[in-house]
């Protein structure tokens, strides 16, 4: 049966007072149902029902036109009161939400991971994706590697029919959880447009970062050699002391513990704590 009411919220509105409108959905990638209201209140007591919906910005609104119901926010077009009574008339539009669709999986560059948390968002005109990912003990490093500049193949399994070229962005923190054959890491990630600006963080600059990072891992890894050297034997030989007094301690220190040290930069306590922080 057709609906010949409008309901938002507890609000009733004949048909006859209202307009379909529509839009093209930015996340949800569909068209988008909406209407345009006129509300005509005779009490305060209506009168404090559609302020209050125009305060709370959205409800639940049944639409006729589109023959459905669907989660909207409101917002106030105009508004006539007359000083003195209590009536009122507003123009309202009451837009469908533009939703992300549920998935549970990604692909970057081919390889699946599985999501924990997900958002999208607006930055400066371009869409912006940061994910929460969880990968297994033998997924970690191969997630961890694709972690550099260039374009990365992303696709969300389930709904991208072909993957969009993105680049990553900042925060790469990441943690470990559970022990032995029970390990997995939870990994952030970001995801930005090709041609996205630079971030505008008010931070220390990149190459002042870099240069201190790679101080402490110089110092880091230097630390662990001469460790491992007096723990061998009584003294250090002339050779190790002149590689760890020179660049030659690269020379000593495997380059995929020299990876690692990078990556401990990164790492957080809980990786879904800060997902939900930032």
């Amino acid at each position: 049966m057709e609906r010949k009411l409008i309901r938002i919220d507890q609000i009733t509105i004949p048909i006859a007072l209202g307009k379909p409108i529509s839009r093209e959905g930015v996340f949800s990638g569909k068209t988008l149902a909406g209407m345009e209201v006129t509300v005509r209140t005779r009490t305060p007591t209506e009168r404090k029902a559609v302020d209050d919906l125009i305060r709370e910005a959205r409800a639940a609104v049944d639409d006729p036109f589109a023959n459905r119901s669907y989660e909207a926010t409101i917002r106030m077009l105009s508004q006539n009161i007359t000083a003195g009574r209590d009536e009122a008339s507003y123009v309202l539009s009451a837009e469908e939400l533009d939703q992300l669709p549920p998935f549970d999986s990604i692909e970057l560059n081919g390889m699946e991971f599985s999501v924990l948390d997900y958002e999208e968002y607006i930055t400066q005109g371009k869409i912006d994706r940061r994910a929460l990912l969880q990968a297994s003990k033998e997924q970690f490093p191969r997630l961890r590697g694709l972690l550099g500049p260039g374009p990365i193949a992303f696709r969300r399994l389930g709904i991208d029919e072909t993957p969009l070229e993105l680049r990553f962005g900042g925060d790469c923190h990441w943690s470990r959880h559970g022990t032995g054959s029970d390990e997995y890491y939870k990994q952030i990630v970001v995801l930005c447009p090709l041609d996205a600006g630079p971030s505008r963080l008010d931070v220390a600059s990149g190459t002042t970062q870099d240069v201190m990072a790679r101080i402490l891992i110089a110092l880091a890894a230097r630390f662990e050699v001469l460790v491992n050297e007096l723990a061998t034997g009584d003294a250090i030989s002339s050779q190790v002391r002149n590689a760890l007094l020179s660049s030659g301690w690269r020379d000593l220190f495997p380059s995929q513990k020299i990876a690692e040290l990078y990556d401990s930069l990164d790492q957080v306590d809980d990786a879904a704590e800060r997902f939900k922080t930032d």
